[in-house]
């Protein structure tokens, strides 16, 4: 095997570093990448948050670039993550004229070879208002219902775990790159998806019909996939001007789309910028490697699923030596902050924190809501969309692994338990 070595430039303080900043521009690598459109990946957290802030106080972000902000919706977030993102969105556009766009993961209906399907997509939202069943399809609120992750659930008929934690790759990196080719076309906003027709042309009961695995019986592959049903069969157009405050003097009638993976030639070149600190070296340099095996490769069968080939990372953060104390410190002089515990996190009940402290959660649990927040709602999802296991002493496929408590298990009895699994996996939400 080949040792890969990322070489780097090296780190320094920031020198500017005050309560309103914590880090300026990248260590550009290239002099192509201080000039190739900036996309800052907004996880919603305190890091991210504090980085992208930075970044535009200390003019470091441009919009005259193309520079974007993208907060990927799961609608299994914390509440008062929604708030804190929103107050951080607001000053970036009113204060720096940088447009943010809140997106979300969706269905719609396409033709295949087979017959109608469902499909996945997103949408953009507005993050001034939450949804509700009277809003405009074109322009809908956000949501914080959980329904998004179901979707994904009911569509693959599987639940995300510990070991094939695909819920950040369908619900925020995949349509952020769907998001981001429509983007730098250069047109009004994302294009139809879907079919015209006025009613749905695909049902459950069709996907049962073509349905040729063994976990479920064709009633129970009906069942479940019904709420991924629920979504419109199509998604109207949108308009890029009605989700930001920023007017963009973008020119009218709609390009060909961009090619980021290279899949027809030469790749759309941008620098993705993430907010992970210089005390998680892992994380860092598994994204930069991640990225690394892109550079310079085209067609879609020579290119990574996760990072298109045009891309390339930057990790501002983890550049100017920020850490978790500097994060700390910098929100301790701001107007406001993140609400959180810091157990919590923004998905409350992510599997990767593993059953110890999942347990701590729920026996320290206030709210007994029916939504992502509490634990009694996970436990639901995990219920209906856990596939059946054919292995011994294992009946189902859970969040935690295969063998582990349910999490109706955990609800019903959240106590320490001997043996319980007590590492908690890195978190690559923000890559």
């Amino acid at each position: 095997m080949v040792a890969v070595t990322i070489e780097r430039t090296a780190k320094r303080k920031f020198k500017g570093a005050s309560k309103d900043a914590i880090c300026g521009a990248p260590d550009y690598l290239t002099d192509e990448h201080r000039e190739m459109p900036h996309v800052v990946r907004f996880s919603g957290g305190r890091s991210s948050a504090a980085m992208v802030l930075s970044l535009a106080r200390s003019k470091a972000l441009a919009a005259e670039r193309n520079d974007v902000v993208l907060f990927a919706n799961t609608t299994a977030e914390h509440p008062e993550t929604y708030e804190f993102a929103r107050k951080v969105c607001d000053e970036l556009e009113a204060e720096h004229g940088i447009p943010c766009f809140w997106f979300e993961f969706c269905t719609y209906e396409t033709a295949s070879r087979t017959g109608w399907r469902r499909r996945e997509g997103y949408r953009l939202v507005d993050r001034t208002r939450k949804a509700t069943p009277d809003d405009p399809p074109f322009s809908p609120g956000y949501r914080e219902d959980g329904s998004a992750f179901e979707a994904l659930a009911s569509l693959r008929a599987m639940l995300p775990n510990r070991s094939l934690r695909f819920c950040t790759q369908a619900l925020k990196v995949r349509p952020g790159i769907e998001l981001l080719g429509e983007w730098f076309s250069g047109g009004p906003g994302p294009r139809h998806l879907g079919h015209h027709h006025p009613e749905p042309q695909s049902s459950p009961a069709d996907d049962a019909e073509r349905y040729a695995g063994k976990q479920f019986t064709q009633e129970a592959y009906e069942t479940i996939r019904g709420f991924a049903h629920q979504d419109p069969p199509a998604r109207p157009e949108q308009r890029w001007q009605i989700f930001t405050q920023v007017e963009l003097k973008r020119k009218g009638g709609q390009r060909p789309e961009v090619d980021l993976a290279g899949r027809h030639g030469t790749p759309f070149k941008y620098l993705t910028l993430l907010g992970l600190r210089a005390d998680e070296p892992k994380r860092v340099n598994r994204a930069l490697f991640d990225a690394m095996l892109n550079d310079g490769t085209t067609g879609s069968k020579c290119r990574y699923d996760s990072h298109p080939a045009g891309e390339s990372i930057a990790c501002p953060l983890s550049d100017h030596e920020a850490t978790k104390e500097s994060v700390d410190i910098f929100w301790k002089s701001q107007p406001y902050d993140l609400g959180i515990d810091g157990r919590q996190g923004n998905c409350v009940y992510c599997p990767m924190k593993g059953e110890a402290a999942l347990r701590a959660l729920a026996a320290n649990e206030e709210t007994k809501d029916s939504g992502p927040m509490s634990i009694g709602w996970w436990a639901d999802i995990e219920s209906r969309y856990g596939r059946a296991a054919t292995s011994e002493g294992a009946d189902r496929f859970r969040f935690l692994s295969l063998r582990a408590p349910s999490y109706a298990e955990i609800a019903a009895d959240p106590s320490p338990r001997e043996g319980a699994n007590t590492q908690t996996l890195p978190c690559q939400c923000g890559d």
